[in-house]
């Protein structure tokens, strides 16, 4: 009986979350309905869903954990991230799913800092791609909003940081650990620990750009999909450039940790950001592609309550170099 509470807490924290988002409004299937019109988006939706957010985004995380000596079978680490995406999509700012990640893979106190550097890295490297991406579109868009202006520059100084950033890492390691040590004893002992591991992967450039190109197929991916979205419930079609501007400064604002999946913020976001561009209904489609993702989202449920710590052993495939 003792073997089955871990199991049944699990499913426990589990229906407990999905009821609380039902009951709360912010997950309402009724808006699926619209789908039966266009039942094409079900097929598209689906496929995307696996090749982009689950296989990729897996794909990516992959590769920074053998990077930092983190051996997983991927099969274990498909059943780790969509974990995680399930908990990403029911708690605030899209990071719960990620101390999953940590727990599950972390075998003992010495990889704490590795586990972490790889999440740490994997959202950095998400937001570098969304960065790249959305200044490469956004120069594109015939619009004067002092949004779009302001976004402008931000992206263009973000994406001149980043790239500067990569060229000097070496550098930014020295001047970092520089600052690190004039901290307090406790907390600049741990950050120099994240610090060392860290630094051990960017000293690696080969890594860094694949990585980097991973994130950027992975936005480029979503920008196209969302367009498809965008296009199939709006009778206004709105080009490329400007879905993917849309989708860049709104990707940023529903980072920001206030609600799960950046319901509420979002739904207010897109709609400002669609009605800039003659699109009058930019809440129900935001409202749309989230409710998609995040009833894909919820089959996490199923890996979440059976996985066992125990049971994720080191693989023999990948060692370390």
């Amino acid at each position: 009986m003792k073997k089955h509470i871990p199991t049944l807490i699990k499913l426990t924290v589990a229906t407990a979350l999905v009821v609380w988002m039902v009951r709360s409004g912010q997950l309402n299937f009724s808006s699926l309905v619209i789908l039966l019109e266009q039942k094409r988006i079900i097929f598209y939706t689906i496929a995307y869903w696996l090749c982009i957010p689950v296989l990729l985004a897996a794909y990516r995380w992959y590769l920074l954990l053998h990077i930092f000596d983190i051996a997983v079978k991927f099969k274990d680490l498909i059943k780790l991230h969509l974990t995680s995406l399930f908990f990403n999509s029911c708690l605030p700012g899209a990071f719960g799913g990620d101390v999953m990640k940590v727990y599950y893979i972390v075998k003992n106190k010495d990889q704490i800092a590795s586990g972490l550097s790889t999440i740490f890295l994997d959202r950095i490297f998400g937001l570098i791609g969304l960065t790249l991406v959305g200044t490469a579109f956004i120069w594109n868009v015939d619009a004067n909003d002092v949004v779009i202006t302001s976004a402008r520059i931000i992206f263009s100084i973000l994406t001149a940081c980043f790239i500067m950033a990569i060229i000097a890492r070496e550098k930014m390691l020295v001047w970092s650990k520089k600052i690190i040590v004039l901290l307090p004893n406790g907390l600049g002992t741990k950050l120099l620990t994240l610090h060392s591991a860290i630094g051990k992967y960017l000293k690696q450039l080969k890594p860094n750009l694949i990585i980097l190109m991973i994130s950027v197929v992975i936005h480029i991916s979503t920008i196209f999909y969302f367009s498809l979205l965008t296009n199939s419930f709006d009778q206004n079609s709105i080009t490329i450039a400007e879905t993917a501007t849309i989708f860049a400064i709104g990707g940023i604002l529903i980072a920001i940790p206030i609600s799960p999946s950046g319901i509420g913020v979002g739904h207010f976001g897109f709609a400002y950001l669609f009605g800039m561009f003659a699109v009058q209904n930019g809440a129900d489609i935001f409202n749309i592609f989230v409710l998609l993702q995040i009833a894909l989202n919820l089959i996490g449920i199923i890996p979440y309550i059976f996985l066992n710590k125990d049971k994720i052993k080191e693989s023999k495939e990948y060692q370390a170099e």
